[in-house]
């Protein structure tokens, strides 16, 4: 009996391995990707092309998944409103995502985009936020640190349509920090313009 159970548990060791090394490669992984991001705004920012709006505030809405690596998903809405640029493509935003099933996050922080041409722009984003969890979505503490990355294009009257990826976690500052990979379809307006829309 004592070899069986020994067994038993070499099992289950070897089974968490591929999860753990599973969770660290994807970890790590994106952490490469905004590295990668950053040298390449570096690069790409000393022969920017100014694109139109960037020094105007900007509405952002979109939907999304969260938990895209796991097994359990949550969809839900994106409200967020980003400041005009304050030195050179550095921006700020305060940012709402509201799940369906419940769970929300409200956050600030800074984006960084680089234009591409006249009309695409690759940006960088990060900052701390309260969370709210639900029974599908639960990140193991209240104060999670949402990253992505985006990619957007702009259409006419200064309006973008945006894709980004991007990973919300605790840092390890709460007792567990499962994390969790989320994406957005975002489409972006001058407030401006959203004001003019209710004249």
């Amino acid at each position: 009996m004592k070899i069986n159970q020994h067994k038993g548990a070499g099992t289950e060791a070897a089974g968490m391995r591929p999860a753990r090394v599973s969770r660290f490669a994807r970890r790590l992984g994106l952490r490469v990707g905004f590295v990668a991001a950053v040298a390449l705004a570096g690069v790409v920012g000393r022969a920017e092309d100014p694109a139109p709006g960037r020094d105007q505030s900007s509405v952002v809405v979109g939907y999304g998944v969260a938990g895209v690596f796991n097994a359990q998903k949550a969809s839900g809405a994106l409200f967020e409103w980003r400041s005009g640029a304050f030195w050179r493509s550095l921006r700020g935003w305060a940012s709402a995502n509201v799940a369906t099933q419940g769970a929300y996050y409200a956050g600030v922080g800074l984006y960084y985009g680089v234009p591409l041409g006249r009309r695409w722009e690759v940006g960088i984003s990060s900052g701390p936020g309260y969370f709210r969890p639900d029974r599908r979505l639960n990140l193991g503490d209240s104060i999670e640190f949402r990253s992505h990355v985006e990619c957007s294009f702009r259409l006419g009257s200064d309006q973008r349509i945006g894709l980004r990826f991007g990973h919300i976690s605790n840092a390890s500052l709460g007792r567990a920090n499962p994390g969790s990979e989320f994406i957005q379809l975002t489409w972006q307006m001058p407030v401006e313009r959203v004001g003019a829309l209710f004249r």
